[in-house]
């Protein structure tokens, strides 16, 4: 005679009823549980699934829990909190930060060399600034242009390069030589106006273009020359006429310009003037 026990446990948890029910035969007939299986009417367990009823009467099937873990409200709380920490850590570890930028390399102080030039180069000669007050290299042949670099040579007081093939015009940079007196560039092929900057070295006693290609009007700065003694600008290609000034210059002697001349004439009025 078969017995059969049927055991139901109820677990009511919140929103949820599970219901399970375990079986255990007893086969006191001793034939081994080979009889006839107990009939279990599945209507008596609405609440259980059909098919999980049907596997449960199975006899091999056994140590199903009793009960389902429950939790408070206080520990559903710390859990839902602990997953929401592990959560951001994830966001967290996952976010890839930007590194702050980096300020542009600030550049090392240049260093600035100074060379100090004690020595200037004119046509293959070498003067010393500090000691050079003459070059005299007249009728000497010399071609090219007259360097720039002659500003440099700020003690001369006379120079004298006049019979050579001296091209293109006074340079500018001549200007700084405020100490220099004499200027003789007569009978070279200078070209252009005459330098209205020459009017600026104020020590001149003795300015000496004449045998060039100077053309254009006699600036009327050389009227600040006021210690200007001598002006040789004749045989060039000059128009206009002598500036008023310079008339009025008493320490001026002579003006020699080319006053006959059927193309190019200056008109002088002066009593320095000398016609050529």
């Amino acid at each position: 005679m078969k017995v059969v026990t049927m055991i139901i446990v109820m677990v009511v948890a919140p929103a949820t009823v599970a219901a399970m029910a375990w079986f255990y035969t007893d086969d006191s007939s001793g034939d081994g549980g080979k009889g006839d299986s107990p009939s279990f009417p599945i209507s008596d367990c609405d609440d259980v699934d059909t098919d999980l009823a049907l596997r449960r009467r199975d006899p091999a099937i056994h140590n199903l829990p009793t009960a389902l873990p429950t939790q408070s409200p206080t520990t559903a709380t710390a859990t839902m909190t602990q997953r929401n920490r592990r959560k951001r850590r994830r966001i967290n570890e996952n976010t890839t930060t930007q590194p702050p930028p980096s300020r542009a390399p600030t550049a090392s102080p240049t260093t600035i060399s100074v060379v100090t030039t004690t020595t200037v180069e004119l046509f293959g000669e070498t003067y010393h600034i500090a000691n050079t007050t003459v070059i005299d290299r007249a009728e000497k042949g010399l071609t090219g242009t007259l360097p720039s670099e002659i500003g440099l040579l700020t003690a001369l007081t006379k120079i004298r390069l006049w019979g050579n093939h001296i091209s293109g015009n006074i340079p500018t940079e001549i200007v700084a030589l405020t100490a220099l007196k004499d200027l003789y560039l007569g009978g070279n092929d200078l070209v252009g106006g005459i330098r209205t900057e020459l009017g600026l070295m104020t020590n001149l006693d003795w300015l000496s273009l004449w045998g060039n290609t100077f053309f254009g009007e006699i600036p009327s700065e050389l009227g600040l020359l006021t210690q200007l003694t001598m002006l040789d600008i004749y045989n060039n290609q000059l128009s206009g006429h002598v500036p008023s000034n310079l008339c009025d210059n008493t320490a001026l002697a002579i003006i020699r310009v080319d006053c006959h001349p059927e193309q190019f004439a200056v008109q002088c009025v002066c009593q320095e003037c000398s016609c050529h």
